[in-house]
This record gives structure tokens, sequence and C-alpha cells, in this order.
């Protein structure tokens, strides 16, 4: 091969641990907390797909309010959060 030359590029890929959680506008948590570890060296986006489960308190949402799902560095101190993303909550109360 001569001639050729060939470039080894190593990629370093970090384990992200994020917390999930809803909050309401004033930053009250709604849900439950989870944690994802993304460490998936995957290039298919299937494989770099998560499902969770929230477990929302049993009050009152108001179907006109924001709220907003919260992704946090689990491992930063003073909590780095990543994005808010806004949700409307439209549940309506029935007993069971």
């Amino acid at each position: 091969m001569s001639g050729l030359i060939h470039n080894v590029i190593a990629i370093t890929i970090e384990t992200l641990r994020i917390k999930l959680y809803f909050v309401n506008e004033a930053g009250e948590r709604l849900s439950n907390e989870n944690i994802i570890i993304a460490d998936s060296r995957s290039s298919k986006s299937e494989d770099r797909t998560y499902r969770e489960k929230f477990i929302f308190k049993s009050i009152t949402y108001d179907k006109r309010a924001t709220y907003y799902l919260v992704l946090e560095d689990e491992e930063e101190t003073g909590g780095n959060i990543y994005e808010k993303i806004s949700f409307s909550i439209d549940i309506s109360h029935t007993s069971f």
C-alpha cells in the first residue's frame, strides 16, 4: 500500500447520565424522577431511543398551563439543566 496514508480517528464517547422530571411554571416537581444513561455507541437512532414512565402527582392540572419536562445532568452539582421542553397536560380525573 505504498503512497497511502491511513489516518485513524478515535472517537471518545462519554457516558451521560440525565435526570428527567416534570415541573410546573413555578418549578415545583410534579412527577417522579427517571435517570437515563446515554452510553450507546450505535450509529442507529433506534438503538439510542429510550422509553420511560412517569408517575404524576394526583392534583388538578390546567390544560391551558405550561408544564416542562426537565433534562438535568445527574453528575453536575448545582443542577446543570440541558433542556426544558414545554408540555400541556390534559388529564381528566376519574375514580377507579
